[in-house]
């Protein structure tokens, strides 16, 4: 590989659960976690997109997209154009875009929407091409974006970055090991007239860069940074809970 090996990164903090329930009792029966959504959404998918494994229902995703203030947007005819099936490869990962969902509520992924916002899904196939783990908290913010999201949530408060989660048992931040495929949900709360079904979802890919200082005095060897631009994706929402009403 042509990168120099990094060093592993310090185990994140464990899945964590929603606790606030909405009044509303529809909403709530269309509560799902990653694993159960992984079952309804694998029967309306053709065969070729269904990964059946011991180890994982969903192969695993974080990959190189630029956080929503972090990573600047560059012109889309300046980048590669993705979109469902293909695949980008950078120096930390291999990462192959699936499909986009939204959701009314998707437990367990580590985005919980408030009164007036959905969760917008989109599922990836992504393989650490390092020698060492990497952590899917530390450099998914810096590599994954939507595009044209507020700034601000419907309550006033600051748009998070991506949340990442495996889709077999919603570990949240998980850890990637090196050649280790896995399939993870990124998941962002997004306002609920935003998108509808067969609306383009566009996503702004950047790729971090090894550095190592010429002189060692700081003992950590180097690190990732310096996020780039580096592709843009256009994948077609399905709204599984209207797919579900209907």
């Amino acid at each position: 590989m042509s990168a120099p090996e990094p060093p592993a990164d310090q185990a994140t903090g464990a899945a964590s659960d929603s606790t606030s329930e909405s009044a509303d009792p529809q909403k709530r029966a269309s509560r799902r976690t990653p694993a159960s959504w992984a079952k309804v959404a694998a029967q309306r998918l053709p065969s070729s997109w269904v990964t059946v494994t011991a180890a994982a229902l969903f192969l695993a995703a974080t990959a190189a997209f630029g956080g929503l203030a972090d990573a600047p947007v560059a012109e889309a005819a300046a980048l590669p154009q993705l979109m469902a099936g293909d695949t980008h490869t950078n120096d930390q990962f291999a990462i192959t875009f699936e499909r986009a969902v939204l959701l009314n509520d998707l437990s367990g992924s580590g985005t919980t929407p408030q009164e007036g916002e959905r969760v917008l899904a989109v599922v990836v196939t992504m393989e650490n091409v390092t020698d060492s783990p990497l952590s899917t908290a530390s450099y998914a913010p810096q590599t994954f974006a939507v595009p044209g999201l507020p700034a601000q949530r419907v309550d006033g408060s600051k748009m998070p970055t991506v949340s990442v989660a495996r889709m077999d048992d919603a570990t949240t931040g998980p850890f990637l090991q090196p050649g280790v495929p896995a399939q993870l949900v990124l998941t962002w709360p997004v306002p609920a007239d935003r998108y509808a079904a067969g609306d383009e979802v566009p996503l702004a890919i950047s790729d971090l860069h090894w550095w190592e200082p010429e002189l060692l005095f700081t003992g950590n060897g180097g690190q990732w940074e310096d996020p780039t631009p580096a592709a843009r994706v256009q994948l077609t929402a399905e709204d599984v809970d209207a797919e579900e009403a209907g």
